[in-house]
């Protein structure tokens, strides 16, 4: 489960490998909204694999439906 502010924003639906880092891809299940994290400290706050949860900061152009 990925959260931003104290808000479950989704799941890891899959990751990209890119030549400076790889970025996660977090859906919903209703599928209309993904977000494209960089798997860097300025956006993965936190990880609790007992949990199995993410902590993130989202910035603007992360959200696939915004303009």
């Amino acid at each position: 489960e990925v959260y931003c502010d104290g808000v479950r924003i989704g799941k890891i639906i899959g990751v990209a490998d890119y030549p400076g880092n790889a970025v996660y891809m977090v859906g919903q299940t209703s599928g209309k909204t993904e977000y494209m994290i960089p798997a860097v400290k300025e956006f993965i706050l936190s990880t609790d694999m007992e949990k199995n949860e993410m902590q993130v900061k989202l910035i603007e152009g992360m959200r696939s439906d915004e303009n």
